[in-house]
């Protein structure tokens, strides 16, 4: 029986890390900015925080997060490129801005240029103390280009969030879709 469990905790950390990709593990790079290309998308973000992409489920997710030395840190940006599916950009704009998630009060909505696009935002706080354990604060933003959907999301507890916001305009300043 002893020989089953080293072989199932094995099988299990194969399989939980299926399909992810980390792109930088350096914690004590404080000072660089480093420089992020996949999923026809590049940005730049602080040397002290690290991208996770994944794609195992079919739906590319790349995750950018401040790091920590709790095994979970709410702190991050989340870009999501996906098919327009022959949506009209007004269409997908207003999907978007119209989702409602329990939870989510939504408390603004803005108009920004990313890559030379007119971008979407809706900023929400979210009272979801089961899953952060206090109050957040999210943007939503939303862009088309060359046919795909990009979907980031910048998050952070309400009271850091603008502490935490020029980490989130170096992301937000150097995306370029490169495809």
């Amino acid at each position: 029986m002893k020989v089953y469990v080293p072989i199932f905790l094995l099988i299990l950390l194969v399989v939980g890390t299926a399909g992810c990709t980390f792109q930088d593990f350096n914690f004590f790079d404080s000072n660089t900015t480093k420089n992020y290309t996949g999923y026809g998308v590049t940005f730049n973000y602080p040397g002290n925080w690290m991208v996770i992409s994944e794609n195992s489920t079919g739906i590319r997710t790349i995750s950018v997060n401040k790091k920590s030395n709790s095994t979970f840190n709410p702190t991050q940006v989340t870009i999501q490129p996906m098919s327009d599916q022959g949506m009209s950009e007004e269409a997908v704009i207003s999907l978007y801005s119209n989702m409602q998630t329990p939870g989510w009060t939504k408390i603004s909505n803005n108009t920004l240029t990313i890559d030379g696009v007119t971008a979407y935002e809706s900023v929400y706080r979210v009272n979801d103390t089961q899953n952060f354990g206090e109050l957040m604060r999210m943007h939503q933003i939303v862009f088309v280009k060359n046919n795909t959907v990009y979907v980031i999301l910048l998050q952070a507890p309400d009271k850091e969030f603008d502490s935490e916001e020029p980490v989130f305009d170096m992301v937000l300043n150097s995306f370029k879709v490169i495809q």
